[in-house]
């Protein structure tokens, strides 16, 4: 049997093979990571975006909608006061919005198995950034194993911050410009972008 040649590879076998081996993890972070810092309120923001189309995490707070993902018996709230008596997150709301969709159609494991999904995105989209750069398939296929499968990258697959949407957001930018100005710096239009992305909360 002949083994095809790395330059036959193609972005998207990238992406799925990242894909399952993501998604094979998800029942185990989902029994045994526990979440904390700002993590339970993105996803009970998520939750009230999901069920009650609204950003008051008033309510929620107090019917402990944060029991399916958060634990302990109580939590600090991460919200300010408006005077008409509602509470807003005091993070920027991005994340939640993202994935508010997946956390309405599967709850908590349905959010995980989206960032899983954007995990996987994120790791092709490194490979073929890579390959963009250098033209070398088996430095990108390092650069994509680096980046998806060693730390800090596969912690933030699993991680509701808004670091990994952020990356991938970056790196799809960046290869976008790079197609418009290949072999020479990029445009200062670079650094907009994470100007942008700081704007929305995923930088």
């Amino acid at each position: 049997m002949k083994i095809p040649p790395f330059s036959t590879v193609k972005v998207w076998q990238v992406g799925l093979l990242t894909l399952a081996a993501y998604w094979a993890l998800v029942p185990f972070v989902a029994q045994t990571w526990l979440r904390s810092g700002d993590e339970p309120h993105y996803l009970l923001l998520a939750h009230s975006l999901a069920f009650d189309g609204d950003l008051d995490l008033r309510n929620n707070y107090a019917d402990r909608d944060f029991a399916a993902f958060y634990t302990a018996a109580e939590i600090d709230r991460h919200t300010v006061l408006r005077p008409d008596g509602s509470e807003v997150l005091t993070h920027n709301p991005g994340l939640s919005f993202l994935i508010a969709p997946a956390y309405r159609l599967g709850g908590y494991r349905g959010a995980l198995l989206f960032l899983a999904a954007l995990g996987a995105l994120l790791a092709a989209q490194v490979f073929a950034l890579a390959r963009d750069l250098t033209g070398n398939t088996p430095a990108a296929l390092t650069a994509w194993f680096l980046a998806a499968f060693c730390p800090p990258g596969l912690w933030y697959v699993f991680l509701f911050y808004p670091e990994m949407p952020g990356a991938l957001c970056a790196v799809l930018a960046i290869r976008a410009l790079w197609a418009l100005h290949p072999a020479r710096a990029l445009p200062p239009q670079t650094f907009r972008v994470f100007e942008t992305l700081k704007v929305f909360g995923f930088a």
